[in-house]
């Protein structure tokens, strides 16, 4: 449906996130073709590793594939990058 993509039995799925929740972390809700899963995504995440939720992938003989996370990041409007070079002047964003 160009939601997913697979491999085998894993499920591939891109999470866009905003650079706040990246920094911030957030609780995802991923809609899954048969439930939907919560998912922790830890604050500061590495956008560039991918994460596995063992388990929730397509339906084998012996159990279930994975779901991999890929975690993209949200393109900000001219005025959200207006904001983030206001916040680079302050104290705790100086080197």
């Amino acid at each position: 449906d160009g939601v997913y993509s697979k491999s085998g039995f894993n499920l591939f799925y891109n999470l866009e996130l905003n650079p706040l929740e990246i920094l911030t972390g957030k609780e995802a809700t991923i809609d899954l073709y048969h439930s939907k899963i919560k998912v922790n995504i830890p604050s500061c995440v590495d956008i560039n590793k991918q994460m596995r939720v063992k388990g929730k992938g397509l339906k084998t003989r012996r159990g279930f594939g994975d779901l991999i996370i890929t975690i993209k990041v949200k393109e900000l409007s001219e005025y959200e990058w207006r904001l983030v070079e206001q916040l680079k002047k302050g104290d705790n964003f100086r080197d």
